[in-house]
């Protein structure tokens, strides 16, 4: 289905490290809150939020579930700049 941020993901390791990461791996549509965000499939790991450390795919999905139309700020970071970011991401089923 579509989703609430139009993005797939997985739990994944970044370069053999120990903590879980949740990578970007494709993105629905170029309307999709994901890509308004500005996420890149790929190089992209969600981090966690600004307020907590995403433990497994579960716990994220519950936040952005608990914030539909809201904007939450994660922060992200990409393996090609080697750089941690903050995005706001809303998500929502209208898009």
């Amino acid at each position: 289905g579509a989703g609430l941020l139009g993005v797939t993901i997985r739990l994944d390791n970044y370069a053999g490290a120990e903590e879980r990461l949740i990578r970007v791996l494709e993105i629905d549509s170029p309307q999709a809150p994901a890509a308004m965000a500005g996420l890149v499939p790929f190089h992209d790991y969600i981090l966690g939020t600004t307020a907590e450390t995403l433990q497994d795919t579960t716990q994220l999905a519950t936040i952005l579930g608990d914030n539909v139309d809201q904007v939450v700020e994660i922060y992200v970071y990409n393996s090609q700049s080697d750089i941690v970011r903050t995005v706001a991401l809303m998500p929502t089923l209208s898009w």
